[in-house]
């Protein structure tokens, strides 16, 4: 079936735009080469607040490193994290734009549908969590109101 062929996500850094300076350090946004049916497109990683994520040369060579030695960096797994989060989305979205599309299928509506979801996700559940945070110390402070009778 043509909708479960091959995804490819590879994380770079790209060098080519002007990094930002901090504490002596340089560090350049972070994209991600998404690669489908031939075609492929570069997205950049956005942070929660939906600004670029830069990091280091340096420590994205280690972590490119680390991934070949199956994680033995662990300082670096909140990056392992945000880059597997972000490949499993893009995979979901390219595999149902696909079965709707078809031969239709274009990765600059791809890539505005990824922003659109990304940001809802994220405040879907942000929301959910903030819900369920809320509903469990309001249980909390019944209970203690109870015990305390």
């Amino acid at each position: 079936m043509d909708e479960l062929r091959k995804i490819t996500i590879k994380p770079f850094i790209e060098e080519r735009v002007k990094g930002i300076t901090h504490a002596g350090k340089v560090f350049y946004p972070l994209y991600l080469r998404v690669t489908y049916l031939n075609k492929g497109t570069m997205i950049k990683v956005l942070d929660k607040e939906g600004n670029n994520y830069y990091i280091e040369k340096d420590t994205f060579e280690v972590w490119d490193k680390s991934e070949k030695r199956k994680g033995l960096y662990t300082q670096l797994e909140s990056l392992d994290r945000i880059i597997k989060a972000k490949a499993l989305l893009f995979t979901q979205v390219i595999k149902l734009e696909y079965i709707e599309e078809k031969d239709r299928f274009d990765f600059k509506r791809f890539t505005k549908k990824i922003r659109t979801w990304e940001k809802s996700l994220f405040y879907l559940l942000y929301n959910n969590f903030i819900d369920q945070l809320r509903n469990k110390a309001l249980d909390q402070i019944t209970n203690l109101v109870e015990f305390n009778k």
